[in-house]
């Protein structure tokens, strides 16, 4: 079951990387009440778009094939190019570092 909708750039069908990329993450972090089906791309949104999150900052530099910091324009354009999705459908905790649960992962598994 998926409860969280993948975020898709407006250019993953015809991306420049000459085929479709699918960025796969492990889960969300945050508060039960974020458990809502926009939450993956609102933090797509708050984080890849601009400078702060390191996570996000390197994987923008991943798909730029850069080490430089992006500027937003940057960023943006790198982003547009890919879909994102949690593998885990669940919010695992309130922070990063917890591990998902036996049946997070079995859960995980239905929508392949």
């Amino acid at each position: 079951m998926s409860r969280f909708l993948p975020f898709i750039g407006r250019q993953y069908e015809d991306s420049i990387y000459g085929a479709r990329v699918m960025i796969l993450g492990l889960s969300h972090y945050g508060d039960p009440e974020d458990a809502y089906p926009e939450f993956t791309r609102d933090v797509i949104d708050e984080n890849a778009y601009s400078p702060g999150n390191r996570f996000f900052t390197l994987l923008t530099n991943l798909l730029r094939l850069s080490k430089d910091a992006p500027d937003d324009t940057e960023r943006r354009a790198a982003w547009e190019q890919v879909a994102f999705y949690n593998y885990i459908q669940d919010i695992v905790g309130i922070t990063s570092r917890i591990s998902p649960t036996p049946e997070m992962w079995d859960e995980a598994r239905q929508p392949f």
